[in-house]
């Protein structure tokens, strides 16, 4: 979980030096969306254009509070596989742990994406590959992560029983 931890740092420094740069230098006029081809199709202010850069705090926000709390979700609510390995008191810590560090994970990804969108909306506005290749690469890396998740809970009771 520390390396979750330590890669939502990093994004989280990275987001808020994104928005801090639009916020002293960016320009009035800042792009408020970009259509399926990547295009800017709208435009505002640059306050309308930083609050909805916000969402990413309150998203974040919400992922680290559900990943603090994993292991107060009472197992009745819990589908995952190998459910009679997972939920048993010996291994619940480290499966509360890798769900966790996969919230974590999402929410380092998610602040790593509106980073992109604000340095599109300063630097890289009128290119339209821009915005499709960032959301491509945020599917990539959310697939890694909730894949690598998965893989370890299906794997693990094997790894145990040898």
């Amino acid at each position: 979980m520390r390396k979750a931890m330590y890669a939502f740092a990093v994004a989280a420094l990275i987001y808020l030096v994104t928005m801090l740069i639009i916020a002293v230098a960016g320009p009035a006029q800042m792009p408020t969306h970009a259509g399926l081809r990547g295009g800017v199709d709208a435009w505002g202010s640059k306050g309308r254009f930083l609050l909805n850069s916000t969402y990413a705090v309150v998203i974040a926000a919400f992922l680290l509070i559900l990943a603090a709390n994993v292991r107060r979700f009472p197992a009745s609510i819990v589908n995952t596989p190998h459910r009679d390995y997972w939920l048993t008191e010996e291994h619940r810590p480290r499966f509360d742990r890798l769900v966790a560090s996969m919230m974590i994970g999402i929410a380092a990804l998610q602040l790593l994406l509106f980073s992109a969108i604000n340095i599109a909306g300063m630097w890289v506005r009128h290119e339209s590959w821009y915005y499709p290749t960032a959301l491509v690469l945020f599917f990539l890396g959310l697939a890694s992560v909730i894949g690598s998740t998965v893989v370890r809970l299906y794997r693990e009771p094997g790894a145990r029983r040898t």
